[in-house]
């Protein structure tokens, strides 16, 4: 991520605004780590955006809603932490 933050830097005004239009993990107990990784290195370099992707039958996601797990870390932790839109609609929330 590092490599491609510097190559759009050198096409840009030098300090990007990133966005992650897509990710996601096929291991539910990957998703946890893997969130709060991304969402680490997104506030550190100028991430505004991130969206999740799931398809029950896709190689490389899941079905929605992940496990509860998985849920409840987002709501207590990763939102709260790095959610920075107060007009954020909660998907996680049911």
């Amino acid at each position: 991520m590092d490599a491609n933050k510097a190559a759009f830097a050198t096409v840009s005004n030098g300090t990007p605004s990133l966005r992650i239009t897509e990710t996601n993990s096929v291991y539910d107990n990957h998703r946890k780590n893997w969130y709060l990784f991304l969402s680490q290195w997104m506030v550190a370099n100028n991430g505004f955006r991130m969206l999740t992707f799931w398809n029950p039958d896709g190689p490389l996601s899941g079905p929605w809603p992940p496990s509860p797990t998985v849920l409840d870390y987002w709501n207590t932790t990763l939102i709260p932490e790095f959610g920075r839109d107060p007009t954020f609609v909660n998907p996680c929330v049911q």
